[in-house]
Formats: C-alpha cells, structure tokens, sequence
C-alpha cells in the first residue's frame, strides 16, 4: 500500500491526483470485485443449462469477453460526446447490478428455450451451435456490454492533467484489476461455497451500487469535450492490440492445461491461476504508473514488452519442469497444517513461473492506451479502443490455442509458437528501430532451437503424479481441445494395473477395486429395473460398466460420454475390460455432458447409471445435486431404476450425506451397496420411485444367462444368496441418519468446494464407513430376504451375517492406514504435487 499511497500522493515531484482519483479509484475496486464475481457465478450458472463441454465453455467464454470488448468500443465513441461520463459509468453499475440480482429468473426461461433448441436443432450441429450462441448472447450481451463501457467512462470522467494520461490510466486500470483479484478470493474461496450462488449475486450487486453511489457524487463536475485530432495510423495500431490481447489469453489458456497437473483439477486450482494472473497484470499497471508519461518511443517500448514476454518462455518452461522441487520447497518451509496454508505454498511456488509475463502484460495496456491517445483521441476513447480490440483479441487466442494449437502441436509446442507471435508484433511495432527489429528476428530461431532440444511434453510431464512411474509405465499420452489423456501402468500389493486419467484425474482403471465395481455398477440396476431394454449410461470410463450392461438382454445402450479421447484410449487400451463394447450393435454414443443430455433430451429408460468421477473435481458437483437428480428422474421410465457412483474417499462424511439426502429426496427408496470382496472407497447408490426388491424369476433368470452368470462369478457372485449381503442399508435405515441433513443443491454447491480443499483422503473414508457400519441392519431387510428365491434365503441370512466380520476388517484396514498417516508412518497424502492432492485408489 505505500507504492500505491506514493503515488496517490504525487511522489517524485509529480502532480497530486487528488480525492477525485481516489474516490474513481475506489470505484472502480468495487466494480472489478463485482465483475468477477458476476462472472464467475454466471459461468458456473449456465454451464449447468449448456454443459461442460470444451464447446460450450468456449462459446460461453467467447460471448462474455465479446461482450466486454464490444462495450468498450461502443463506449470509447460514445464518451467524446458526454459531458458528465461518470454519470454514464453510474448508470452502467445499476446496470449491472439490476441485471445480476435478475439473472437467475433469466437463466429460467434461458434454460426452457435451450431445451426446445435442442430438440428442434440437436440433429443440425451447426444450426444448434449458432443457436447456443445466441442464447449465450441473450443473456450476457447486456450485462457484459454494460461492463466492458465502465472502462472507457471512468478515464473520461478522471479528466486527467495535461502529461499525466498514462499515469491515470495506469492506476485505474491497475486498481480496477486488484479489484478482480478481490473478485476472485471472495467468489472461489467465500461467497459462493459459504453463501451460495444466488447470495454471491446480491453482494456483487451490492459493490456495484456503492460504486455507482461514489461516481455520481463526483459526476457534478462537468467534462471539458475536446474534439479527437485526426487519426493517424490509428487502425494499425489497434490491430497489434488486438494481436496482444490474443497472445495474453493463449498463455492464459495454455497455463491452465499445464498447471492441472500440478494444482488438481478441483474448482480452487483455477482461482489460484487465475489470482496469480489477476496480479501480475494489476502490479505491472501499477508499476508503469510512475514511468508511463516520460515514456518517449511508446512503440519500441510496446515492442520490449512482448520481446520480454516472448524470451521468458524457455525459462518458463524450464521451471515447470522444476516445479515439484519448488512446491517441496514452500511445503518444507511453511509446513502448512490447512488447506489455506496449501493455496499460500501454491501461489507461493507458481508465482515466479508467471509473474515476468504478467507483469509485462500490465505494463502494456497504459502504454497502449498512451500510444493511441497522442496518436488519435481523447483518454476514454484511446481506452476503448485498446480495451475493447485487446479483448475481442484474446477471444481469438482462447480459441485458437484451445481448438487448434494445443491439439495440433501439444502445449508445451503452443507456448512456443505463440511466443514466436509475440516477436512478430514487436517486429511491427519496432519499426525504425534497427537494433528491435534484429533481436525480434532473431529470438524467433532460438525459441525453435529450445522447442526441439527440450523433451516433448516436459511441462506436464514433468508433474509430481508422474514422479515415481518408471520407464514405461507411461503408455499413452494424447492432448485434444478437450483435455490431456493418459495411461500409465501403476504397481499395487495386487500387482500391476492400468490407469486412465482425464487432466491428471483417474476416471477407471484395471485393479482390483475399480474392476469390481465397475461391473456391480453395471449389474445391480439390471437386476433390479423391471426387465430393462433400455439404459443411458454417463461416463464410459474403461467401459467395464457398459460391458456389465451389455451382458443382460437389452435392447439398447446409450453412452453419454464427454471426452471423444477416452473413448478412443478405451478402446485400444481396456479391452480386457470392456471386451470391445463399443463395437455392440445396440450401444449408441453422443459426445456431451451427462447432465445437459439429461436437461435437452425427451428419451426416457428403464435405467439411468450416473458414473461421474469423484465430486471435489471441478464441474463435477453438479452430477450429485438435487437439480440433477430431479433431470434424472424425468429421463426414468416407470418401474425403473437409477445407480449412482459415490466414492467415501476425500468427501466428507456429512457432504457424502448431503448428496445421499439429495437422492432420497427424489428417489424415496434407495439403497447404498457395498462390494467386500476387495478393500475399496466406493459404493453405489440405487434408487427408484416404486417400491423396490428381487423379482424372483426375474432373478433366477439372470443368473441362467450364461454370460452375466460368468461375469458376476468374476467377482465372488456365484447364485442369487452371494447378492444379499452386498446391501449395506436402505431408505428405512437411512431415514434418521438424514433426518437434519440438507440436500446438496446447485446453489449452494458446499460438496465440490469443501471437498476440494480437504487434504484427507482416508479420514473422511473412515468416518463415512463407519456410520454406514452402524446404520446396518443385524438381520437382512425382510423384503429383500423374502424375495429372493425360496432356497436361496437360508445361504443369504448366513452370508449376511458372515459379512459382517468382512465389512469390519475393511474398516480396521482402512483405520490402520489413517493411523500410519497421522504418524508419519506413510505419507499423508500422495498425488499430483508434494502433499497437495490425493491420487484416486
């Protein structure tokens, strides 16, 4: 704060800013904070109605930086005409706030034209994209364009002194992106896990009107209208913006792939990418604040920075490879005991990876704005032309890095080539500059030199998830749009097995645990939907569980999976597992988001199997919220049965709680099931709306089917008895054990964000297993007992009681691997970085 009093204060002899600026100053710290919130809560609103497809989430993107730039642009005109700007930049903020606290009904009718959308268009995928975009747009266009204007408004209102433009510019810009940095602690780490979506809303509406509030008392003093002097090589220069902007976001985008590995996949990981960002840009604005006027060639100083930019990418990717070692480095020195001492290391041991780079980026917008502004226009219009171009670039680059580059060339190749980028604009910006231009033409060859000699892939390679395999273990490493798929050949007591990890997240896999419930998965609804023709099964994963479904006498098979690369790597790789299911006449595939297919599509089953990856990875809770199960049961035909994945690992017992209480709600007889015949995390959740038991002859005729009898003997089920005993409790059992608990909801998604700040994996296993423990029944629920087949009864009582010495073993085992934990015996946590995530059994 005393750099930024310094400069309040007029430090070095320099003209005091004033009040005005302070109080613009604080204006604009409200309305970044505000901003990002909107943001953040508005993108997380309408993935639920679109999906998390990498399609959708660039178009949602797209519209909303579209919008941004649009109203800067629009404003930048605007603004040479008004008299009293600041009144405008209020009347944005009200906007704004308006908006936001009217945004979820929007989101209403949004949602009900999507689903029409889909059903008309789903067939046309071109007509249904443009269709999307233009939902996007109905909705973000007019909050959006209301914000990108406050940029250009506030410096006209600033009404700088003569040779103080770039100074101002810098300031405001630099506090409004602290305010951003506010934004994204509050949203990520407060407002949305504590209070919820709806409640984020109505505090960033809050901030918007306070600083609507502070700019119309400054908005008195009228504004002096000066006619813009003729343009001269205006549009040239604002088409480099316009490239700057699109080599921002790239890295942006391309840093996210990268630092997944590294920080998780769960909802803090990006806040702390994009805090780290949010950051740099603000101090490297704020540093240019005392230096941006005395700049003499702005050009040759614009064309540095992105040299600069461009020559810290070698190094960059140098680091990443040193990065484990440098998070060891912060976890050894801090010691964190609590998730907040993890995001400190975190931030801590990234920060001089992306700091340079950053920095360099803050740096560029007030001199850009400086540039345009002795060229052409007055300061809000010279701002709305950089801030508006430069985001309509960075559309471009998001878009270009995420859909062509990092599948095209990978990331690590990407960095590269958009570093080449930004030697191209400073070998125009540099014109005139001899000794510029050389090193803009030579940087280019040494930056190649550097893509070839380094080993491809190291930046993620080099991940600590991959710091014990040994040479070979790695057997498939395959980047797309949509994410970075591998398969590794991991060692266990059982012996070796394959892994298949999406970002660095497992999603299947061959041992021993994750074989076995794979296919119960896959069984349990068979047996008990009143014979099933149809399924729709989310999530593929190795494909064990379709390979389940497909061994019974369906008619059809619906897989609904999100990444086209897993079901490739599926295929080639698990067919040991999956037995070449994909290749089976009755399964059907569509590539989208298990949730949005449930929303848009009017086909009804007899059995939904919901077979997300675990909870606490980002976008994942709202595949176990009541909303979701409520879209479930419209897709469930009568008589028909739900299964639902839900691991005990890293969720803690009362979320795990909140999400069975959420199920219940709309299933009212559920079971929780329990696989005892390997030690494993997981238990699956069934469910139905119509009382639900064995049909006998149903039964007994599964098990007459040659191959669904094989493949359940395969895990130890060898006649209807061996079915009994997996049954942990029912609705009876579950009924004053939810009674005081909530359901898990998407406005208040507590399970994504508490989960994934939990640095236990094997408390919270054990505490869940052991309430579930003492909720089951001494003796078999009567029902499921008296409906099994008459000579079947007397082997399931004794194998129900057997069970249990097994169940408690199981909870011993896993009581003795949290003692060695807390003792230093193992280590406490083992995954993606030194202590920062847990691997997935």
């Amino acid at each position: 704060m005393s750099v930024l009093s310094s400069w309040l204060s007029g430090a070095n002899g320099r003209e005091r800013p004033g009040p005005r600026i302070a109080l613009l100053g604080g204006c604009f710290l409200l309305s970044g904070a505000a901003s990002l919130i909107d943001q953040v809560v508005w993108l997380r609103y309408m993935s639920l109605i679109f999906g998390n497809t990498i399609w959708a989430a660039a178009t949602l993107l797209a519209v909303f930086m579209g919008g941004l730039g649009a109203g800067a642009l629009l404003a930048g005109r605007w603004g040479r005409r008004l008299s009293r700007p600041l009144t405008a930049y209020a009347l944005c903020e009200v906007g704004v706030a308006l908006l936001a606290l009217a945004s979820p009904q929007m989101l209403s009718w949004i949602d009900r034209v999507y689903v029409l959308a889909y059903r008309s268009l789903g067939n046309e995928p071109w007509l249904f994209a443009a269709g999307r975009v233009l939902l996007a747009a109905a909705f973000l266009f007019p909050p959006t364009l209301l914000m990108g204007a406050t940029l250009p408004f506030v410096l006209a209102g600033a009404a700088p002194a003569a040779g103080a433009a770039g100074r101002v510019t810098a300031l405001l810009y630099g506090i409004n992106t602290l305010g951003a940095v506010a934004g994204t602690v509050l949203a990520g780490f407060v407002t949305v896990p504590v209070l919820g979506l709806r409640a984020s809303l109505l505090v960033a509406a809050a901030f918007n009107l306070v600083a609507a509030l502070l700019a119309l008392r400054l908005s008195r003093e009228r504004v002096i209208v000066a006619a813009a002097p003729a343009a001269r090589g205006r549009r040239a220069l604002l088409a480099l913006f316009f490239g700057m902007g699109a080599t921002s976001l790239a890295y942006e985008v391309l840093w996210t792939r990268i630092l997944v590995f590294y920080l998780g996949s769960s909802v803090y990981a990006y806040s702390v990418m994009l805090l780290l960002v949010l950051l740099g840009i603000a101090a490297g604005s704020l540093l240019a604040a005392s230096w941006a006027d005395r700049v003499g060639s702005l050009t040759a100083a614009l064309a540095l920075v992105e040299l600069g930019i461009a020559a810290w990418v070698p190094v960059q990717v140098a680091l990443f490879g040193d990065l484990n070692a440098i998070l060891q480095a912060a976890v050894d020195a801090l010691r964190p005991e609590g998730f907040g001492g993890v995001a400190v290391c975190q931030l801590i041991a990234v920060l001089p990876l992306l700091l340079p780079q950053t920095l360099l980026m803050g740096m560029s917008f007030p001199l850009a704005v400086r540039t345009i502004h002795c060229e052409a226009a007055p300061l809000g219009a010279a701002a709305g032309g950089v801030f508006g171009w430069n985001t309509l670039g960075a559309v471009l680059g998001s878009l270009v890095a995420g859909f062509a580059l990092i599948p095209l060339l990978g990331t690590q190749r990407a960095l590269v080539t958009v570093a080449i980028g930004n030697c191209l604009l400073a070998l125009l910006l540099a014109a005139g500059r001899r000794e510029l231009r050389w090193l803009a033409a030579l940087l280019p060859v040494a930056l190649l030199i550097v893509a070839v000699a380094t080993p491809p892939n190291r930046v993620i390679l080099a991940a600590g998830m991959f710091r014990d395999d040994r040479p070979g273990d790695l057997l498939y490493f395959h980047e797309d749009a949509q994410a970075a798929v591998t398969i590794r050949r991991l060692p266990s007591p059982a012996g070796n097995f394959l892994s298949l990890e999406l970002n660095g997240v497992n999603v299947a896999g061959t041992s021993t645990d994750l074989y076995a419930v794979q296919k119960l998965q896959g069984h349990l609804p068979m047996l008990l939907a009143a014979a099933p023709r149809s399924v729709v099964h989310i999530g593929f994963g190795s494909g064990g569980t379709a390979w389940a479904v497909s061994t019974h006498p369906v008619a059809d098979v619906l897989v609904v999976e999100i990444s086209p690369a897993v079901l490739s790597a599926a295929d080639r790789y698990f067919g040991v597992t999956n037995h070449g299911v994909l290749h089976d006449p009755r399964l059907r595939l569509e590539i989208n988001d298990g949730r949005n297919f449930l929303l848009a599509s009017p086909e009804r089953f007899d059995a939904v199997l919901s077979d997300s990856i675990h909870p606490r990875y980002a976008g994942n809770g709202s595949l176990y919220s009541l909303e979701y199960f409520r879209l479930v049961r419209k897709r469930l035909r009568p008589g028909g049965v739900v299964s639902m994945w839900l691991p005990m690992y890293s969720l803690a017992p009362r979320k795990y709680a909140m999400i069975v209480a959420a199920f219940a709600r709309v299933f009212p007889h559920v079971q929780i099931w329990y696989d005892a015949s390997t030690l494993n995390a997981f238990t699956i959740v069934t469910g139905s709306t119509t009382a639900a038991a064995w049909n006998p002859a149903a039964l007994v005729a599964a098990f007459a089917e040659q191959r669904v009898a094989r493949e359940l003997a395969e895990i130890g089920i060898r006649r209807p008895a061996d079915l009994l005993p997996l049954l942990l409790v029912t609705e009876r059992e579950l009924a004053p054990w939810l009674a005081d608990v909530p359901p898990h909801t998407d406005d208040l998604p507590v399970v994504e964000y508490e989960s994934g700040a939990l640095l236990q994996r094997n408390l919270p296993w054990l505490g869940t297993f052991t309430g579930l423990l003492a909720l089951r029944p001494h003796e078999p629920p009567g029902a499921w007992l008296r409906t099994l087949p008459a000579t079947e009864q007397e082997a399931a009582l004794d194998a129900w009681h057997a069970r249990r010495a097994a169940l408690e073993a199981h909870r011993e085992t896993v009581a003795t691997m949290l003692s060695q934990e807390l003792l230093g015996v193992v280590p406490a946590v083992r995954g993606k970085g030194p202590g920062l995530e847990p691997r997935s059994p």
